[in-house]
């Protein structure tokens, strides 16, 4: 039996946000589950979590908006 792993919205956040601490460890799993080498992924909810959460340059005050 295959098992995945559900990549959780702080693994996202964490993993585009340098300063969090556990920011290398987030990235390294992102890149990979990526590749292929961990078999992983991203409910829609944690992907809406994420985009919520994220800022954005663009005068926005998140991805959704």
């Amino acid at each position: 039996m295959m098992r995945y792993w559900l990549i959780d919205s702080n693994v996202l956040v964490s993993s585009f946000n340098e300063a969090e601490e556990q920011h290398s460890y987030s990235k390294a799993l992102l890149e990979l589950a990526a590749t292929g080498k961990v078999n992983a992924c991203i409910a829609q909810q944690n992907l809406l979590e994420f985009m919520a959460t994220v800022p954005v340059s663009n005068g926005s005050k998140n991805l959704l908006r």
